[in-house]
């Protein structure tokens, strides 16, 4: 499984706690004497020049610890009260990887004595041991005391987010930054742990931070200034900073190709209705074969944009053909053959988005513009009605019914939905158009049989 970039607060505490168990057993085994009394027995095979020499006992790491425990051990039996006994026969049972050992001598020292430095050793063994909630009210326990410990803080912020409290892992982390303001890991951390949150503004800010201050340490420590560009552009986007997003997603690419960011990058352009530039991202994500249907969805989106139909109903085609159970393309292509003033084909697309309940009122002001191209004004009617229907400010079809209906000779008609559109709309292209045909026809009247 590859690391995460918190799994470097646990190699630390190990080392540490090696460390610590280390200087334990000097002090377990009295090797200050021991080594007095070899140079003595040196001293004296000079002087004595042996014929033979007698075999030297050679311990292993291993056995020396074990030795170091027996003689706590023997020390613990005359001598049950010290805390400090039992601490240090646990870091040798944490280190002879004895883990329930060493919990139980760390309970017994902390029964002794409330040490915040042993609640903290102890979690040591709790998160080893997967028992993370365990080590969490260790920490609780040790930053109570010790609230500023660097130790105690990064190894909560550890132990909080594999436990997904990504609050409380933050605020861990903004104090540990506090301390080490230039530290790219910590912001790093950060970033995460607030897009966790849905903290996206907050991220931009931290990853921002981590780029500023990364260096070659911090890439071989695991941190990837590629990946971390990719997590920047990632924040930008959720805030819909698409330019800048773009941008950071750029450079993650120059440091390290990823098809994955072609179609993010592509994405944010289109967004940001940089057409041409998109649709290169979302063909090189086809090229590379990631995401290829949706992206072609994507780069279809853009062909529509900058108005090239046929490319773009190429590609809703291949979307539709591998989706047939979906229906995001189908209002582009009743746009797209609407534009080409392939009508028919386009009132079929409309058709379907009316029965998926997809912009419905929409597609009936489409159907009815296709019907008024095609000079069928009475269907224009109808379908204009029906999308004024579902949306009464529905200017555009208000303007279109009431042309329509001008060129029915329906002159009444015609005037309330022009008046309708002068009197309301605040479109000034769309009152221009009311006017001008308003004007022609405000003092016809027809005289209608009752």
């Amino acid at each position: 499984m590859k690391e995460s970039k918190w799994i470097r607060f646990f190699k630390f505490k190990r080392v540490l706690a090696f460390l610590v168990a280390i200087a334990i057993l000097i002090t377990a085994i009295g090797i200050g004497p021991v080594i007095g009394r070899i140079r003595q027995m040196i001293s004296q095979k000079q002087a004595s020049a042996p014929t033979t020499t007698a075999p030297t006992e050679k311990l292993s790491e291993k056995e020396k610890m074990e030795r170091a425990v027996e003689n706590l051990t023997k020390k613990l039996e005359t001598n049950k009260t010290d805390p400090k006994l039992y601490t240090q026969r646990a870091a040798l049972y944490y280190n002879l990887e004895q883990y329930d050992l060493a919990i139980d001598d760390y309970s017994s020292a902390l029964a002794l004595k409330n040490d915040p430095q042993t609640h903290y050793f102890r979690a040591i063994v709790y998160i080893i041991t997967e028992q993370h909630e365990k080590a969490y009210c260790d920490l609780q326990m040790a930053l109570w005391k010790d609230p500023d410990n660097k130790d105690y803080l990064s190894l909560m912020a550890d132990t909080s987010n594999t436990l997904k409290r990504y609050s409380k892992a933050l605020t861990c982390l903004t104090a540990l930054i506090e301390q080490d303001l230039e530290n790219p890991t910590l912001y790093t951390l950060a970033g995460d742990a607030c897009v966790y949150l849905g903290k996206f503004e907050e991220s931009v800010a931290h990853y921002q931070n981590a780029l500023t201050y990364h260096t070659e340490t911090t890439e071989k420590d695991g941190i990837s200034k590629a990946a971390l560009y990719s997590a920047y552009a990632n924040s930008l986007k959720s805030v819909e900073k698409f330019t800048e997003a773009a941008e950071a997603y750029a450079q993650s690419l120059q440091l390290k190709e990823d098809k994955a960011l072609y179609f993010q990058r592509g994405f944010c352009l289109l967004q940001s209705q940089e057409y041409e530039k998109a649709i290169e991202d979302f063909s090189k994500c086809v090229e590379l074969d990631y995401e290829v249907t949706v992206s072609k969805f994507q780069r279809g989106l853009c062909y529509y944009s900058i108005q090239n139909y046929e490319a773009a109903i190429e590609d809703f085609a291949a979307y539709e053909q591998a989706n047939p159970d979906k229906n995001d393309s189908y209002l582009y292509m009743g746009l797209c053959y609407h534009a080409l003033e392939q009508y028919d084909t386009a009132r079929n697309y409309y058709i379907k988005c009316i029965e998926a309940d997809i912009s419905a009122g929409d597609c009936y002001f489409n159907l009815g513009n296709c019907y008024f191209n095609e000079e069928n004004y009475s269907q224009a009617v109808v379908q204009y009605t029906e999308a004024i229907a579902r949306n009464a400010q529905l200017y555009p079809a208000l303007l279109n019914r009431g042309v329509a209906y001008i060129k029915l000779n329906k002159y009444n008609e015609a005037k309330v939905d022009l008046k309708r559109v002068i009197d309301e709309c605040t479109d000034e292209a769309l009152v221009k158009n009311a006017k001008d045909s308003y004007e022609p026809i405000k003092n016809i009247t027809i005289i209608t049989k009752k």
